[in-house]
């Protein structure tokens, strides 16, 4: 079959009244769950394939429909995150436009969550609940052999007005049975991350699954438990991005150092074959020892990101983040100490949190001293336990996401959790933290002393002017 993937464009993306400073500027980074899907279908060799990446192409919606007439797709299967919701519905109604016979299918975590409000709109045919590995070929097998949908797990799709949704289909197991992401379908020299030092940057996935229950978290559609590849599957494909002149790699594995002895084994496989490569990780304060993080370096780990998310025990307890400040305090320090760089996650206006905590974790962001610094105003998105929370607690008074889900609209803007702070006070914090953070002149010349070649320094410079202008912004942050 003709089979066509689409990462829309990002033209309505949904508006939070925050700065797009870790958006747009944070880098750009590649659909990998695309790119599993394309290489799953490639591997069954019978398949005709074509990924399309709008926000690396810089296409609009009038370009990704010109290719859609262009490539004659039997098959459409489009992103869908809730903040580009707009923009994935405009995709899949363009290709009806297109051609009504086209299948549109939708995946990815929105649908997972509102697969009956997503199938209400007459354009989308079917939805792939969960991990597409295996689904998304078992539908084109359906579509192939004219087969009812009814027999093919972990999917959604109408049937007259009537919204069936199969049996779930089991979690992927043997992640090492999945072939390596498809990146030459895409043009792989056109990602990068700001905090990238030089050569061409990817990402990749290593693990799935996260065990630990912080209420702010919603990544349902990949399960809580945790699935790990082997060691030298993962160096495999560092060995294969490498070969393809990618010198950096993001890790985007929920948590890395999960796994103690895969993680080492990973570390002194990557040393075994002499690998030349920058990695970067993400981890938990709780998860690493001196002998992992040293592992890492050696290895060519540069880079680790914790999320601290606060400087008050009591308010940690409240996200259910099982840590301390003083584990967020040592794994900071020995990251350091091996040579990692440390970019450090906060949240400002969680549950329990007033001015005064909030400032504490503004506090506690200087003090750690990491590298970088991330602030975001605490969000509820959908169906997390922080959400229900607040629709149980009436901090929320109605199920906002749902209507969402069920009439999106460019106006709607993302609450912040207001418990006990405005969105203009928690606004104004937030500038706060990104001015006492990183306008310090101390901060400023460590950085620039820092500097290992010219991409990092334009990088560094980019994101430090995007800062400036956040940070000494009047009134609302919003675009």
């Amino acid at each position: 079959m003709r089979v066509l993937l689409i990462s829309p464009p990002v033209a309505s993306s949904l508006r939070a009244d925050m700065s797009d400073l870790f958006e747009k500027e944070s880098g750009l980074y590649p659909p990998l769950g695309l790119l599993y899907l394309a290489a799953r279908l490639l591997e069954e060799g019978r398949h005709q394939v074509k990924v399309l990446d709008g926000p690396a192409l810089g296409a609009s919606h009038e370009a990704i429909e010109q290719e859609i007439r262009e490539f004659r797709p039997q098959v459409v299967g489009i992103l869908a995150l809730t903040f580009h919701l707009l923009d994935s519905l405009a995709v899949a109604e363009r290709a009806k436009r297109v051609d009504p016979e086209i299948h549109v299918c939708l995946g990815g975590p929105h649908v997972y969550l509102y697969p009956r409000e997503t199938l209400g709109f007459p354009f989308v045919d079917s939805l792939v609940l969960g991990e597409g590995e295996v689904t998304f070929p078992a539908l084109l097998s359906a579509l192939e052999a004219g087969k009812a949908l009814d027999g093919v797990k972990g999917l959604a799709f109408r049937r007259g007005g009537e919204v069936i949704l199969t049996e779930p289909r089991p979690l992927i197991e043997e992640l090492d049975s999945l072939p390596f992401p498809a990146r030459q379908l895409i043009p792989y020299r056109r990602y990068y991350s700001v905090l990238g030092k030089e050569g061409l940057m990817t990402t990749m996935i290593t693990s799935r699954g996260c065990p630990f229950s912080c209420i702010y978290c919603g990544r349902f559609h990949i399960g809580k438990r945790f699935r790990a590849r082997s060691a030298q599957n993962v160096v495999d494909e560092m060995e294969a991005c490498v070969g393809m002149g990618i010198g950096e790699l993001q890790v985007f594995d929920d948590i890395f150092t999960l796994d103690k002895r895969r993680a080492l084994a990973v570390c002194q496989e990557v040393v075994r074959r002499g690998l030349k490569v920058s990695w970067a990780i993400r981890s938990r304060v709780d998860t690493v020892d001196r002998e992992l993080l040293d592992g890492l370096s050696r290895a060519g780990c540069r880079r680790i990101s914790y999320g601290v998310e606060a400087g008050s025990d009591e308010i940690l307890k409240n996200l259910k983040k099982g840590i301390t400040t003083r584990q967020a305090e040592d794994a900071v320090r020995m990251a350091q100490e091996m040579g990692l760089t440390v970019l450090a996650d906060f949240m400002l206006g969680s549950p329990g949190e007033q001015r005064e905590h909030v400032l504490r974790t503004i506090d506690f962001a200087l003090k750690l001293k990491p590298d970088f610094a991330q602030f975001t105003v605490t969000t509820p998105y959908p169906a997390t336990e922080l959400y229900l929370e607040g629709l149980r607690r009436g901090v929320i008074a109605r199920d906002y996401w749902q209507e969402f889900a069920q009439n999106p609209g460019e106006d709607f803007v993302t609450p912040f959790w207001n418990e006990h702070l405005s969105r203009e006070e928690l606004l104004e914090l937030f500038r706060l933290a990104y001015r006492r953070f990183y306008l310090r002149p101390s901060y400023i010349l460590r950085r620039f002393r820092r500097m290992g070649s010219w991409k990092e320094f334009a990088n560094t410079a980019r994101a430090g002017m995007r800062v400036f202008r956040v940070a000494n912004r009047p009134g609302g942050a919003g675009r």
